[in-house]
């Protein structure tokens, strides 16, 4: 390294004071517990939504899952889904490679040479004029 190189010194915030920081980390804790508490808020306003009573006599809760279970049953895939994530049973998603790829990779590599042989007849006939 460079001894007479200078360091530039514009760009770095200045030292805060242990008080600012307990300060600082105060208005955090404060502003964290009050967000806590509105999501709070708003888990039991929906739960109390989801608990009336329609006229049909199901409570809303109950509607929304027959209509998901009816979407689940017709193919809707985000329907089903949802349905095994409710009830715990969410597929773990699994894929399998059967056999040998080495075919596979020189079939691609051949299939890839075609196209750059390709790509190189039309580059140099556009050059010539042909």
């Amino acid at each position: 390294m460079a001894k007479n190189k200078k360091h530039n010194t514009q760009n770095l915030l200045p030292a805060i004071t242990r008080e600012e920081a307990r300060e600082r980390g105060r208005a955090g804790g404060r502003a964290s517990g009050e967000a806590r508490r509105e999501k709070k808020r708003f888990k039991e306003m929906i739960e109390a939504a989801l608990e009336c009573e329609t006229p049909d006599g199901f409570t809303i809760k109950e509607g929304i899952t027959a209509t998901l279970v009816m979407k689940a049953k017709k193919g809707d895939l985000k329907a089903v889904e949802m349905v095994m994530a409710q009830i715990g049973e969410q597929p773990a998603l699994k894929v399998e490679v059967a056999g040998d790829l080495t075919g596979a990779m020189d079939e691609m590599d051949k299939y890839m040479g075609e196209l750059w042989t390709e790509e190189q007849k039309n580059v140099t006939s556009k050059d010539t004029g042909t």
